[in-house]
């Protein structure tokens, strides 16, 4: 579904969000708790045309597929009020990842950043809706990752988080400011990371840059040989062979038929 026509998709997506709209008035009218995700695929990029324009610049469809899947949502939070739960149920929205890929004149596509880190790429929205928990706004200032959706989850249900299942941290968290964040972005060429503040990115020619946005270029280029370069490509390399054998391992534990040992 991820790069196919858009009417495919939108179909899938469709009956998807039907099926998951039966099954939450089933829950609901059973009073039975439930946990539920759903992953619609129309508005991956490189972003296809609702109205299959293919003239139509890809910012255009992009946000008129953000308007369609917004109509989606809007009939899903219609669903848990008609049956009364939209008051007792918590909601998050968000995205696995930016925009990385826009068509080209050819049919083809083509990275929107290679060789280094871009906040284009890297930045997804994340919203929570918490009613009877959060009485106003709050807005997340810092850095946070998806493995915090759980840890917050929890921390909003009054529950505390087993360090044994959960690597992350609630967003409202102070601690969370202190933390290393990892960014691996190798697949493009490019991997980094944050910490208190700044940064951090090592490019495809082993260039170092650090900067408080995550936007680089000349003018927050380390020397290459200074101490400061040379401990953050450390630092990144340390963070890629820990994924590695992490990689590895569940290779190791899980089979072809996806059942764990």
């Amino acid at each position: 579904m991820f790069y196919g026509p858009i009417e495919y998709a939108e179909k899938h997506d469709r009956e998807t969000l039907e099926r998951l709209r039966q099954d939450v008035h089933a829950w609901t009218f059973a009073h039975q708790p439930f946990v539920a995700a759903w992953f619609p695929e129309v508005g991956r990029d490189p972003y296809r045309s609702p109205s299959n324009d293919p003239a139509q610049p890809p910012l255009a469809r992009g946000r008129a597929l953000a308007v369609l899947q917004d109509k989606w949502l809007g009939e899903l939070i219609e669903e848990l009020r008609n049956d009364g739960a939209l008051d007792k149920t918590l909601i998050v929205f968000t995205g696995d990842h930016g925009m990385r890929f826009l068509p080209t004149s050819s049919g083809s596509r083509e990275a929107v950043s290679h060789g280094k880190l871009d906040d284009v790429v890297m930045h997804v929205p994340m919203l929570f809706y918490a009613p009877g928990i959060l009485d106003h706004p709050v807005v997340i200032d810092r850095p946070t990752s998806h493995i915090d959706i759980m840890p917050t989850l929890l921390d909003l249900l009054g529950l505390s988080a087993n360090s044994a299942i959960v690597q992350g941290l609630p967003m409202t968290d102070s601690r969370i400011a202190d933390r290393l964040l990892p960014l691996p972005m190798s697949i493009f060429g490019a991997s980094g990371y944050y910490y208190q503040g700044f940064y951090y990115m090592e490019g495809s020619s082993e260039s170092v840059f650090k900067n408080t946005t995550m936007h680089f270029d000349d003018n927050n280029l380390l020397p290459f040989e200074s101490d400061e370069a040379n401990a953050i490509r450390l630092k990144i390399e340390e963070q890629e062979v820990l994924q590695r054998a992490i990689v590895d391992r569940m290779q190791q534990i899980l089979p072809p038929s996806g059942t764990l040992k």
